[in-house]
């Protein structure tokens, strides 16, 4: 039960404050006075929206108030009582922002604060939904024949929607358009199966595994002998090579041999020469001879030493005497140049004096000149004395290196005949290899072998080429293979899919027709339980005999009927504009006890707009004496101020001066 709402800011509402009780609460006023803005406000407050702004007939900034003065924001709450709970909720609306704030709280215990959570806990608290809280407990203003006038052929769609009916509808249409997507697929699987049936895929697997597994036997023994042929190729490979390397070693030989002969016959006439060279020489008297030589060279050498050492003396004495005799030259010459005075003691020195002087002097250069002329005739005799020494000195010397080069001519004829015997030792080592060689190549017979290494190149060229082309058949024949498997495996999984598809579409078949069925029984259920609680009430909403009964029947779509005898007769096809809204107040009802049977709340908004004064009258009546025992709480809207005058609950009169956007004021009666 509803038991206080609240407006600030709200449309026409600065601060208006409510209390309800259970039974009928009327709010009464003239058309603008802000009736409505109380039924938006309630619904706005549990679920967050309201017809119009759910419709965006309206935004939320046109909640906010406006007039006589712009304000920022709004805001909404709302007590109600469940099950012995309190709870409180709150929304508030700011401009250009929404809905910024909401909060619900159970027995003043704050629970949530998310405007969506605070939905979504409401919802459950309820065990309703807008959507259902809108057709089933909220009727608009002027719209409680809501029902009538969902035109004919729509109203099944209308009231399978609020039964959550039209998902069996569109879970039956959805299983429909999938039959018929499997049936295509299983038609064209099937086309497909068909084909391959006829390609005998089985047997033509069959066979060509058969033939990829012979041709890879092939192509192993083929391997196996490509093998064998390999190591016999290395075999004669390796034979030939070791008798290549005979041949080539008894080439060698003969080479080496033939070069020995040659080096021996050279050394026989290079000894041949020296041993007649040197046939009648004994070589210890040439030594004795060499030595005695030696020492008489070596005096004779002396002597020359000495022979030379004495002539250099006697050119130095030589000098000496050329040096004195330019100098008593120069004297003469000086004596020649002087005056009568001694340059010395400056004496006086008479021309006597002076002719001694001179003829002394030239006397003494006569002397020095005879004894250097000896000394230069002893030096000539002595130089050709030294020269035939000397002479006599390189021909011993000669004669001596000759008699050398002959000992070393013997010595090198004794190394010659040491090694002629050695190369004649390698000539007879040589001629038994050569020998053995020979043998050797014989047996190996190299052209032999090229022959088989031939004729083993060409078996396994041949073997090689037949493995290549085996092995391209059998690339060949799996590719082929690989191919007829995955279409054999195709045609197994399509013949199964198709087997599966028919099973799938037989069972959705018989779950569309459980879809139907189950959507009928419910749509049976509800129609029985709605015309129950009609039943029920209908009597005590309706005073008069000429329609007894009311009942809700499916005949390709919902029907309201009223029964005036045997008769069952449509209510769109009743004149009377109050029995039209006595019955849809009764169905409305009806719906409200079959949805939500422990909420029993009904929200009426200008219930009477096409009532007479009597259809008003017996309205009201219904409303203060009759509904009560079936809902608890009925919020009523209109602008009848006689309706309101029996009514139990609260009622409020709504006031405002429209002529001066004034705001609403509320008055309890």
């Amino acid at each position: 039960m509803i038991t206080k709402v609240w407006l600030k800011n709200w449309k026409s509402h600065l601060n208006s404050e409510f209390e309800f009780s259970g039974g009928v609460n009327a709010l009464v006023g003239i058309m603008g006075s802000g009736k409505s803005s109380v039924l938006d406000a309630i619904s706005f407050a549990l679920f967050g929206t309201f017809p119009n702004l759910n419709s965006k007939k309206i935004t939320l900034d046109d909640l906010i108030m406006k007039r006589p003065q712009g304000k920022e924001e709004a805001e909404v709450g709302l007590e109600f009582d469940v099950d012995g709970k309190n709870y409180t909720v709150r929304r508030k609306v700011k401009k250009d922002k929404g809905t910024v704030e909401a909060e619900i709280r159970e027995n003043q215990r704050l629970v949530e604060v998310n405007p969506s959570g605070v939905t979504a806990y409401i919802e459950r608290v309820l065990q309703i939904d807008y959507p259902l809280f809108s057709k089933a407990v909220y009727s608009e203003q002027n719209n409680i024949d809501y029902f009538l006038t969902i035109p004919k052929g729509k109203r099944m769609q209308h009231i399978d929607k609020m039964l959550r009916l039209d998902l069996f509808e569109a879970v039956r249409e959805g299983s429909v358009s999938i039959r018929n997507n499997m049936e295509i697929s299983r038609v064209e699987k099937m086309r497909m199966v068909s084909e391959m049936e006829r390609e005998n895929l089985g047997n033509r697997v069959e066979e060509f595994r058969k033939g990829v597994e012979e041709n890879k036997l092939k192509v192993e023994i083929l391997k196996t002998e490509l093998e064998r042929i390999s190591e016999k190729k290395d075999r004669i490979t390796g034979e030939i090579q070791k008798a290549q390397a005979v041949i080539d070693d008894f080439v060698r030989t003969e080479k080496d041999l033939e070069r020995l002969k040659a080096s021996i016959s050279e050394i026989e006439r290079v000894l041949e020469g020296l041993r007649e060279k040197t046939r009648n020489l004994n070589k210890e008297s040439l030594l004795i001879e060499i030595k005695s030589a030696e020492i008489v060279l070596s005096k004779l050498k002396s002597e020359i030493k000495t022979e030379r050492d004495l002539l250099d003396k006697k050119r130095v004495e030589v000098a000496g005497y050329n040096t004195e005799i330019r100098i008593v030259e120069n004297s003469i010459k000086d004596l020649e140049r002087l005056g009568d005075k001694c340059p010395v003691c400056e004496s006086g020195i008479t021309i006597q004096k002076k002719g001694d002087l001179e003829t002394v002097r030239k006397n003494r250069v006569e002397e020095l000149r005879e004894g250097a002329n000896l000394l230069v005739a002893g030096i000539e005799k002595k130089k050709v004395e030294t020269e035939d020494m000397e002479i006599k000195a390189h021909r011993d010397e000669e004669q001596l290196l000759r008699s050398k080069g002959l000992i070393d001519q013997i010595a090198d004829m004794e190394k010659l005949v040491q090694r002629l015997d050695e190369f004649k030792k390698q000539n007879q080592d040589l001629e038994n290899r050569k020998i053995y060689l020979e043998l050797e190549t014989k047996n190996h017979n190299i052209e032999r072998l090229r022959l088989d290494l031939q004729n083993i190149v060409s078996e396994a060229t041949k073997h090689q080429v037949d493995l290549f082309h085996l092995n391209r058949m059998v690339q060949k024949d799996a590719a082929i293979l690989a191919d007829l498997e995955k279409r054999l495996e195709l045609f197994i999984r399509y013949k199964f899919e198709v087997e599966q598809t028919n099973k799938n579409i037989d069972d959705l078949s018989k779950f569309t027709q459980a879809v139907k069925i189950t959507q009928d029984q419910l749509r049976e259920e509800f129609t029985k339980t709605v015309n129950q609680a009609m039943s029920r009430i209908w009597n005590s909403l309706y005073p008069y005999r000429d329609f007894e009964d009311i009942r809700l029947v499916v005949d390709g779509d919902y029907i309201l009927q009223l029964k005036s005898g045997e008769e069952w007769i449509p209510v769109d096809g009743v004149a009377s504009g109050g029995e039209r809204t006595i019955a849809c107040l009764a169905l409305r009802v009806a719906f409200s006890l079959a949805f939500i049977p422990n909420l029993k709340w009904i929200i009426l908004d200008e219930p009477t707009h096409n009532l007479d004064s009597a259809a008003i009258k017996n309205f009201s009546d219904v409303l203060s004496n009759r509904i009560g025992s079936f809902v608890k709480q009925i919020f009523l809207i209109t602008h009848e101020p006689r309706i309101a005058e029996d009514i139990d609950g609260f009622v409020y009169r709504l006031e405002r001066d429209k002529a001066v956007n004034g705001v609403t004021q509320v008055i309890g009666l």
